[in-house]
């Protein structure tokens, strides 16, 4: 088989998995949303041969460690079509109020390859992005993946969060923040909590034991204006702790 016939073939193969893992989760996809999310694999395991983006490179962990988890906040984002609410999670208030699609904004900070801020792009993409990231190479990565999946509702902006949450456009301007990268909620709060409106979300993806941490933080997310408002487990080794920015 030449290149082109292996490609073809792989191609066919990764997506059916995508179809499969997807379907498991109760997640449905459009065409054009298994041709994005192929052709991000496709380029992240060509950028990682250069640039060491992830150690996470096999075509099974990327779907479900990469964008299945990324997607794992989705019943907690606004739905920006009918201003519902929180539509998954009816016990969770306040109720957002009604947005035109594109209204609603949402901040990634430490975005690395672009998780969990590209994958939510391609899901909904009826929501407005930002994925913050410092590190040049990923930068790089990231703006070359948002043209190449034409996703026009994410932007991509180098810096780091310590420093761009004190600039005019960016405190208080978002209405939901997630970080999925390593740091404490201890010390990301600080300036998470500067990037989102009042009312707004500060998200947090963490692993499983996370009991002490939360009750370690809690004073900071206080003295910065937040208060814990959930704390869901959506897997074994995956949860999300919900700040409400008061």
């Amino acid at each position: 088989m030449d290149e082109a016939g292996f490609a073809d073939s792989w191609t066919c193969r990764f997506a059916d998995l995508l179809q499969k893992h997807f379907e498991q989760a109760g997640l449905s996809l459009t065409a054009n949303q298994i041709q994005q999310f192929t052709k991000y694999a496709v380029e992240l395991k060509k950028w990682n041969h250069k640039f060491n983006l992830t150690r996470i490179i096999d075509d099974e962990a990327i779907i479900t460690q990469h964008f299945l988890d990324s997607l794992c906040v989705l019943p907690w984002l606004p739905l920006a079509d009918n201003g519902s609410g929180i539509a998954l999670e009816e016990s969770l208030e306040p109720k957002w109020h009604v947005r035109e699609p594109g209204a609603v904004r949402v901040l990634d900070v430490g975005t690395g390859a672009g998780f969990p801020g590209i994958p939510l792009g391609i899901y909904r993409p009826d929501l407005r992005y930002t994925v913050l990231e410092s590190i040049g190479k990923q930068v790089r990565f990231l703006h070359h993946l948002v043209l190449a999946l034409e996703l026009s509702s994410v932007e991509v902006l180098h810096g780091r969060a310590e420093e761009i949450h004190r600039q005019e456009d960016h405190c208080g301007t978002y209405d939901v923040v997630l970080t999925r990268y390593v740091a404490s909620l201890k010390k990301s709060a600080r300036y998470c909590l500067a990037f989102v409106k009042s009312r707004g979300y500060f998200i947090a993806y963490k692993g499983s034991d996370i009991s002490s941490e939360v009750q370690g933080a809690e004073q900071t997310i206080r003295k910065y204006g937040g208060k814990v408002h959930d704390v869901h487990q959506v897997r074994p080794d995956r949860t999300l702790v919900l700040i409400q920015k008061e």
